[in-house]
């Protein structure tokens, strides 16, 4: 039975990306195959990064650690952002619980289906690092094998730990009116504050900075033990291995057999409705139906925790990053007046930060078999799909204002590149709007069991993120190739006119072909 519900989810998944259909199936490959090259390219440059810099600090000991402790760091907010559709959020929750199973079957099917997927990103990120550290360390075969031995592992705990963060924050959501409102701050709260603790254990003193290695162990290992087990076993001692494998054992049983006791109580608290009366009248306001429409993807935000916890994540990331550039990051500013070139792949950072996960790429999804209702309506198609375009521009375009205004002022660029950073910014983030709309429109899911499969799962998602990759990835390699910022400035206005010109061409294409989409959809 629990294999059959592992199958179960991989059957929902191949179906969220199209990949059941055979015309389809090829290109959901190659897609995959591309976002999967691109990633360990990424990890590879990364590593080779990380590795010549402690060398020159004499501190390539503490590479594997450092890049051990970043993966159980992006495990954990990912897992934040994804557990709690996949544990609790699901349409066939009714159906699963007639069945002939215990709860603990489907608790455990649930868990092994986000483990796998964690463990992607473990072998995604830490494999190519192992490798490359082999190489820049000398190590001996002993320290290889039992780092790659222990990779099954490296998932376990930080995914326990983000599935007590949304374990916690959906329990304690029982006791909220608004249930989506509750879980999706909550969250957010806790994931700004995990992210400021997993920023200041990297971060060293100037008395750390003569024994870096040491310094950057000690603090890594105060704010993770588990950390302990795994720097015993870079050194090669196999009794770290057997007990960080005993350790992630015992929290994975532990944590189901509590997950299993509260998994009903859960549900029903979520699925509940606390009513308030009040015999106060009610100014019923006259709005347009722009308006209307603004505040109906609003709703559906707020409604939708999962939907507003992937959405809005890059305007967290932003404005803690404006925060910590501001008030804490003094090392990030050295290493700027160290090597000033560096300033010429800022932009591309934060327009990848905000164009992660455009509420575009899933908003009429989202709305499932409901969006008979927008068919229904005597308004102009045209406004119910600019209506989702503003919304996300909205969303994100203030905060990437306001990220890039604080880059400019913190590292004094000059007017012109102040100017081309937000220009750039701005550009960006319109333009996956409308990219993410057409994308949605063009491959829909109506057909979805949890929310979870829209927001992270489907098609139009994935096809976003690999457009994002390949723009902002391809235009890095360009800036990094020519490595003068003059020269970078002419590159940035080009891909700005393009961008543009795409812009103008998705528009067009949404207003020729909107009515198309209403009768169609």
């Amino acid at each position: 039975m629990l294999k059959s519900l592992i199958k179960n989810e991989f059957w929902h998944l191949l179906n969220s990306l199209s990949m059941r259909k055979k015309s389809t199936k090829r290109l959901m490959t190659i897609i995959l195959g591309l976002i999967l090259s691109l990633a360990v390219y990424l990890s590879v440059t990364y590593s080779m990064m990380v590795c010549e810099s402690f060398l020159k600090i004499n501190a390539i000991s503490s590479v594997p650690l450092m890049i051990y402790f970043s993966t159980s760091v992006i495990i954990v907010i990912f897992g934040v952002l994804y557990s709690s559709g996949v544990l609790f959020d699901f349409k066939d929750y009714d159906l699963l619980m007639s069945l002939p199973m215990k709860t603990q079957t489907i608790v455990w099917a649930k868990l092994i289906f986000m483990y796998l997927a964690n463990l992607v990103i473990t072998i995604v990120v830490m494999v190519p690092a192992v490798i490359v550290w082999m190489f820049y360390a000398n190590a001996t075969f002993t320290q290889v094998v039992l780092q790659l031995m222990s990779l099954p592992l490296v998932a376990v705990i930080p995914m326990k730990v983000s599935n007590l963060i949304s374990l916690m924050v959906s329990y304690l959501s029982r006791y909220v009116r608004h249930k989506g409102v509750f879980i999706t701050c909550f969250t957010m709260v806790l994931l700004a504050a995990f992210m400021l603790v997993s920023s200041l254990s990297t971060q060293l003193s100037l008395e750390g900075l003569t024994n870096v290695s040491l310094a950057l162990e000690s603090k890594i290992h105060m704010y993770y033990p588990p950390s302990i087990l795994f720097s015993g076993i870079v050194k090669g001692r196999l009794i770290d291995l057997l007990l960080y494998f005993a350790s992630s054992a015992v929290l994975a049983f532990v944590f189901v057999l509590l997950l299993t006791k509260v998994f009903k109580l859960v549900h029903s608290g979520l699925e509940s409705v606390r009513l308030r009366s009040s015999n106060k009248e009610v100014l019923v306001k006259h709005r347009s139906s722009f308006t209307s429409l603004l505040r109906k993807e609003f709703n559906v935000l707020t409604s939708v925790p999962i939907y507003a916890i992937n959405t809005s994540f890059g305007v967290l990331l932003g404005l803690g990053f404006s925060v910590y550039i501001l008030f804490f990051d003094v090392q990030l500013k050295l290493m700027l007046i160290m090597n000033p070139t560096l300033i010429i792949f800022i932009p591309i950072i934060i327009a990848s930060v905000f164009n992660m996960s455009p509420t575009t790429t899933s908003s009429v999804s989202l709305e499932g078999k409901y969006f008979w209702i927008a068919k229904s309506l005597p308004i102009d198609p045209k406004e119910v799909y600019m209506s989702k375009v503003v919304f996300n521009i909205i969303l994100n375009g203030p905060v990437a204002l306001l990220v890039s205004i604080c880059v400019s002022w913190v590292f004094k660029f000059s007017l012109t590149w102040s100017l081309l950073t937000i220009l750039f910014t701005v550009l960006t983030c319109i333009l996956f709007s409308f990219l993410g709309l057409v994308l949605n429109l063009k491959f829909p899911n109506y057909d979805w069991l949890s929310p979870s499969v829209p927001v992270k799962q489907g098609l139009p998602v994935i096809l976003s993120i690999l457009f994002l990759g390949l723009l902002l990835g391809g235009l890095g390699v360009v800036v990094f190739m020519i490595g003068d910022i003059s020269l970078a400035v002419l590159v940035y206005m080009i891909a700005m006119a393009l961008m543009a010109i795409v812009i103008f061409s998705l528009y067009s294409h949404l207003n020729r072909y909107a009515h198309d989409y209403i009768i169609e959809g």
